[in-house]
């Protein structure tokens, strides 16, 4: 998780070697940030409508970070 005002200073923690999916709460910040990693050389992708959007197509969800293990907040 990188937050968008660091997007540029920690480029290099992105990988190169895969397609990097960008989300947000509405889609506008992810956009901002897809389009700064593209111009630093990787592939970005917006998703479109952000979370609100993914939760009205009723696509999954979970409250769990990745990477996080279970109890570890």
């Amino acid at each position: 998780l990188i937050p968008l005002g660091e997007v540029a200073s920690r480029v290099d923690e992105v990988p190169t070697d895969r397609p990097i999916y960008v989300i947000c709460r509405s889609g506008r910040r992810s956009m901002t940030g897809a389009r700064a990693l593209a111009a630093a050389g990787r592939q970005a992708i917006s998703v479109s409508g952000g979370t609100l959007g993914w939760i009205s197509a009723g696509l999954p969800v979970s409250a769990r970070l990745h990477g996080a293990g279970s109890g570890s907040r």
